[in-house]
């Protein structure tokens, strides 16, 4: 009975482990943290609904290594897709185990080459560039507008109860203009920093 017990409680841990996880621009920082693999798709591309099964059959392949998997609905997360610069589904990234390098996987859709590629053969690639990347300079603006904006439509959620539509808009519009001011010249700043440090290295 102990060793059904066990058996079940495993199978429970490697099925939800295996599970591609679904990817949002709240939960990204939480749920991907490492080596990982993104699909950014859509519901209603061909390609994409083809693919499925091989890349959930891919994460419960995955589910033993350290290599997370997931996936972004990019007809519903227009913020990410807009920091990864998608222009077609299904694309496919791998970032890297210092969770700061990006691949873009160009290979064939199938396990065995997607399970070659995280296990080392993105080596033989050169990552996204520091400057154009999601996780480089434009990028990092990027990234920092979509936590702005989520920020801002919770703040608006809590306000618009209590203001209205309209003065509620008006608060957070007047607040986030204020805001942005100290961001651009924050972001100088740091942009003139990195470049300076390029240069000396």
């Amino acid at each position: 009975m102990k060793l059904i017990i066990l058996i079940t409680f495993i199978t429970f841990l490697v099925s939800t482990y295996a599970e591609v996880q679904q990817l949002t621009s709240r939960n990204w920082n939480e749920k991907v943290k490492g080596d990982y693999l993104v699909k950014f798709y859509a519901p209603w591309c061909g390609h994409c609904r083809r693919m499925q099964p091989m890349y959930e059959e891919l994460s419960s392949k995955l589910s033993t290594s350290k290599t997370g998997v997931g996936k972004v609905d990019g007809t519903q997360e227009r913020g990410l897709s807009a920091v990864f610069s998608i222009t077609g589904f299904p694309t496919i990234y791998y970032i890297g185990p210092d969770n700061n390098s990006l691949y873009e996987y160009k290979g064939r859709r199938s396990v065995e080459d997607i399970v070659e590629y995280v296990s080392g053969g993105y080596e033989k690639d050169e990552p996204l560039s520091f400057w154009t990347g999601p996780f480089g300079v434009v990028g990092s603006l990027k990234w920092f507008m979509l936590w702005l904006g989520n920020k801002v439509w919770v703040v608006y959620e809590i306000l618009e109860p209590y203001l209205g539509r309209w003065i509620a808009g008006a608060v957070v519009g007047f607040g986030g203009m204020i805001g942005m001011s100290f961001v651009i010249v924050g972001f100088m700043v740091w942009v003139t920093k990195q470049t300076q440090e390029i240069k000396r290295d």
